[in-house]
């Protein structure tokens, strides 16, 4: 999320990221991974996106799927992992002309670990 407010000193209107130091770090590591895989320059022109990610399921879930507010908001999740693979894998996420995102559950995966699995296409 991210936060307005007018700096008391310049009277300019002023963004602020409210994700501290999780945002951050989830960005970062969203970034390496990407470039471990992505040895080449930045894609241009159309991509398309397709992000799963998994979720630690709640001890006593209200819900059968990942739904609420723990579980996070997906255009959120999404835009943190295009902002951290912009200049890695392609120049600006505008390229991207189809985005499918989903959340599921952690135990779902063959390692049960949580964390993301992205696949882009051109």
């Amino acid at each position: 999320s991210k936060r307005a407010f007018v700096n008391k000193h310049t009277g300019k209107a002023m963004m602020q990221e409210m994700g501290g130091e999780r945002l951050q770090s989830w960005r970062h590591s969203v970034s390496d991974e990407a470039r471990k895989v992505w040895d080449t320059a930045p894609a241009s022109g159309p991509l398309s996106v397709t992000i799963e990610i998994y979720l630690q399921r709640a001890k006593k879930p209200k819900h059968q799927d990942p739904i609420g507010k723990l579980s996070g908001d997906l255009d959120k999740q999404a835009r943190s992992i295009m902002d951290a693979m912009t200049g890695v894998v392609f120049w600006d996420d505008s390229q991207v002309t189809r985005l499918l995102i989903t959340k599921r559950w952690a135990e779902e995966r063959s390692d049960g670990r949580m964390g993301a699995w992205i696949n882009v296409t051109s």
